[in-house]
């Protein structure tokens, strides 16, 4: 038994509530359990708790153990001063206030049913997928459906945290921040670091000066990230060096290491040499992809806007000086829905937060519902154990239940798992 469940249990109220005591005889009547709190302070606030003949108006604080009240220190912290009650999983013993006073204590030893713990027992043992596989199939594909609606907010609005935290660092610059969004994307999971260091070190007007000039924009890409410092005999090779090294001085630019990129492991049409003149392909034509994205209606405007076929060199090579028999220049449309999924999609809805445009948001959202959903371990994975998902919204959720609560175990914040526990409680 750990805090987190006694939380659940309070919150809920679903232990026996008959003839409750405090340790030293007065009777106690709770007349609203209070709010969760997740900050610093007290567990709960604004219990109205009746103990004796007294009504009580304050906060709850619950504990496995009395002595974590010392462990945690909560008697020299004034800010526990307003608890009314201190709520025990066993034990017998009172606690002091930092002023002093002896407050309270309940405890809940044999009042919380075992089927609830021998269930929530069941949930933290870890699974070869997730904690609740042999239980989620009695959910209620009601409960399941609106639980998914809810996640795909959570997951975008989570996300848009890292781009509001960026837009204000580089003083709301949000072509800055979508070009960094999507070049991390374009690196995909190998190479998404780098590609965010050579976004990062490019600033986006130098694009948008150079925007009608899609040889210099190719060269500032490959450039700066490091992989014009080699010498090929080779015309195009030289073309970029010699074009990089003219803009590189007038604008100051510095590269990363070309050391940074890896190669293997990854097929050859997610080399990085391909990513980044599809990179460069996307920034040629449409330095002011944002603002398209934002002006677009329907999810095919966002495919047409970022199929791009990169310059001709590239249809004959994977890397430079080398000659390739098969051409992996073209950006696929599965590639391009990954990109709107995982980096267009965020992007504009954390753009729609900035604006407080809920219409923005909400069409960031629509455009998810008509992608097909992703095909990895993870959405297979949810198939097998009979949740599958065939728009992209419902493989994003499934994804951020997978990560932000099966994996971490946090079953009692998730309505799955409180369905499957309170099922077996009969409330």
């Amino acid at each position: 038994m750990n805090e987190a469940f006694l939380y659940y249990i309070w919150q809920f109220q679903l232990y026996n509530q008959n003839l409750l005591t405090t340790l030293d005889g007065k009777t106690v009547q709770v007349l609203h359990p209070g709010y969760r709190n997740t900050a610093s302070g007290p567990d709960f606030s604004e219990a109205r708790i009746k103990i004796g003949d007294t009504e009580w108006a304050g906060n709850v604080e619950i504990h496995v153990h009395a002595k974590d009240w010392y462990l945690h220190k909560h008697q020299n912290d004034a800010a526990f001063n307003t608890v009314i009650l201190h709520v025990i999983a066993e034990g017998e013993s009172d606690v002091e206030l930092e002023n002093k006073q002896t407050i309270p204590t309940l405890t809940l030893q044999n009042r919380i049913p075992k089927v609830l713990l021998e269930n929530f027992k069941t949930l933290q043992q870890p699974k070869e997928f997730i904690p609740c596989e042999r239980s989620i199939q009695s959910v209620s594909t009601f409960y399941i459906e609106s639980w998914l609606e809810t996640l795909v907010y959570q997951r975008l609005e989570r996300k848009s945290t890292e781009w509001l935290e960026l837009a204000e660092n580089l003083k709301n610059d949000w072509n800055q921040v979508a070009f960094i969004a999507v070049a991390r994307a374009m690196g995909f999971k190998l190479n998404a670091e780098p590609f965010r260091q050579l976004a990062s070190n490019l600033p986006f007007q130098i694009i948008l000066k150079n925007a009608n000039n899609p040889h210099t924009i190719t060269a500032l890409v490959f450039g700066l990230a490091g992989f014009l410092e080699d010498d090929f005999n080779d015309i195009y090779f030289q073309s970029l060096k010699s074009e990089f090294q003219f803009y590189s001085k007038k604008y100051k630019l510095s590269s990363i290491s070309k050391s940074q990129w890896k190669f293997g492991g990854a097929r050859p049409y997610n080399f990085p040499t391909i990513r980044l003149a599809q990179t460069a392909a996307i920034l040629s034509k449409s330095a002011t992809f944002l603002q398209q994205c934002i002006e677009a209606q329907k999810v095919e405007d966002l495919i047409n806007l970022f199929s791009v076929n990169p310059d001709f060199y590239w249809q004959t090579h994977m890397t430079f000086g080398k000659e390739s028999k098969r051409d992996y220049s073209c950006l696929s449309e599965n590639s391009i829905q990954l990109l709107l999924i995982n980096a267009i999609i965020p992007a504009v809805f954390a753009f729609g937060i900035f604006k407080g445009d809920e219409d923005l948001k909400e069409k960031a959202i629509n455009w998810l519902s008509a992608i097909d959903a992703e095909s990895n371990s993870i959405v297979t994975n949810w198939k097998k154990v009979g949740i599958p998902a065939k728009f992209a919204t419902q493989s994003q959720s499934l994804i951020e239940l997978k990560s932000q609560y099966c994996d971490k175990f946090k079953c009692l914040n998730c309505v799955i798992g409180n369905q499957i526990l309170r099922s077996s409680y009969g409330k």
